[in-house]
């Protein structure tokens, strides 16, 4: 059995936000980033969707930098209200999309 581990593997993860949680009392650089990729989402989406459950690893990239990659997020969409259509478990539909709208604030 080998196991292949990237060589920059976060012991931790880092959590930017969870399937219903989208504040953070006192939010890093990397935080209001997060939070702004999630608004964009939304925006550019026309309110339809938005990211959730953000995590992210360091990553070191070919030139020698180190970015967070991010990875098994979801997503809430206005969708998921659709009792016809099958969607992510964790869409939590306009509930969701609700939620990131009370919580969400513009840095």
């Amino acid at each position: 059995l080998i196991w292949l581990i990237e060589p920059l593997r976060a012991a931790q993860d880092q959590k930017w936000s969870t399937q219903l949680m989208f504040n953070s009392p006192n939010p890093s650089r990397k935080q209001m980033i997060m939070d702004a990729f999630a608004h964009w989402t939304y925006v550019a989406s026309d309110e339809t969707t938005v990211f959730a459950d953000l995590q992210s690893s360091p990553h070191r990239l070919a030139n020698g930098f180190i970015q967070e990659i991010l990875f098994d997020a979801t997503t809430h969409t206005i969708w998921a209200d659709d009792e016809d259509d099958e969607h992510a478990i964790c869409d939590h539909g306009s509930k969701g999309l609700k939620m990131f709208t009370q919580q969400h604030k513009c840095d």
